[in-house]
């Protein structure tokens, strides 16, 4: 098992998700990122399926 999740990690972290939001004249994104939109983001782009109540969102 830690073998997959090892596997997982890797592949989550060779490249970067592309995520889509508005944005205004300034480049600032109107609203946030939320954790449905990331969820969606891996399963579209790199295949793995993670329940978006698993993510922690912290403010930087």
């Amino acid at each position: 098992m830690l073998a997959a999740i090892n596997d997982v990690i890797s592949k989550l972290s060779a490249s970067a998700l592309k995520i889509g939001a508005k944005t205004g004249t300034s480049g600032k994104i109107f609203g946030s990122v939320t954790n449905l939109q990331i969820s969606r983001a891996i399963r579209e782009q790199k295949g793995y399926e993670i329940d978006r109540k698993k993510f922690i969102l912290t403010k930087k």
